[in-house]
């Protein structure tokens, strides 16, 4: 049964990975086993992947457009 999930978990950080995300020190054996400050690191990678980033880059092309250097 564990190698089911470690192969799981393994196709879901490939995933992750393949959508840009850098995944440093974590594998699927880390999650399986339930450390929970690897999980969350990854967590977090995650949130500033997606979330933050996003932010990040309409704050940058609003920011660009109201001071007129965007055409």
């Amino acid at each position: 049964m564990r190698f089911h999930k470690i192969a799981n978990v393994n196709k879901a950080l490939d995933y992750i990975a393949s959508k840009g995300v850098k995944l440093v020190s974590i594998g699927a054996e880390e999650i399986v086993d339930g450390n929970l400050k690897m999980t969350l690191g990854m967590i977090w990678t995650i949130i500033l992947r997606f979330a933050i980033q996003d932010i990040s880059v309409e704050g940058e092309t609003n920011g660009r457009a109201a001071v007129g250097l965007d055409s």
